[in-house]
Parts: C-alpha cells; sequence; structure tokens
C-alpha cells in the first residue's frame, strides 16, 4: 500500500504531466483561444497593428506569410509579432494547476 505522501505525489506528477503535454499540443500548432490571447497581451505595450498581426495568426489560424501579404509587411516582421507575444503565452503557463 503507498503512502498518503506517495500518493498525493502520484497525482502531482500526473497533473503536471498533463499541462507539459497540453502545452507541447499547443506550441506545436501555435495556436490559441481568444481569451488566451486576451490573457497574453495583458500589460504588454504592443501596438494595435502588432495585435492584431498576432491575433490573425495565433487565433485566427492564418499563416504568417498571408497576413504579411495582405498588410504589405515582410514575413520576418509579421513573424516576431507573432513571437513576441506567443513568448509572453508561454511565460505565462502555469504549470502547477492541475
Amino acid at each position: 500500500m503507498k503512502s498518503p505522501v506517495v500518493s498525493k505525489s502520484m497525482r502531482f506528477i500526473d497533473a503536471i504531466s498533463m499541462r507539459i503535454q497540453e502545452s507541447v499540443i499547443t506550441v506545436e500548432s501555435k495556436s490559441m483561444t481568444e481569451e488566451t490571447f486576451a490573457q497574453a497581451i495583458q500589460s504588454l505595450d504592443q501596438g494595435d497593428q502588432s495585435i492584431d498581426i498576432a491575433r490573425r495568426v495565433l487565433v485566427s489560424g492564418e499563416r504568417e506569410e498571408d497576413v504579411a501579404n495582405s498588410l504589405g509587411l515582410p514575413t520576418h516582421s509579421v513573424s516576431d509579432q507573432v513571437q513576441r507575444i506567443w513568448q509572453r503565452h508561454c511565460a505565462t503557463i502555469d504549470l502547477s494547476r492541475p
């Protein structure tokens, strides 16, 4: 029979493992919900166009190249703006939450 401490530790490890798996799936697809996006851009000093660009890619699922072409911007500019918000999102993922 496992001790209560071991059982609790195993449940915690399982919860962390699940959150990591969810994060990996999100990282692979690089997408987020509107709610998650709103959390990611809180307190960021980004212009409206940068936020709109990132929303089109991360929430709406448009390709970076298509967004860049539609706005007459280089693809790397769009990619940089998306990456800033994506990194903010990744930094705020709470892996301790089951």
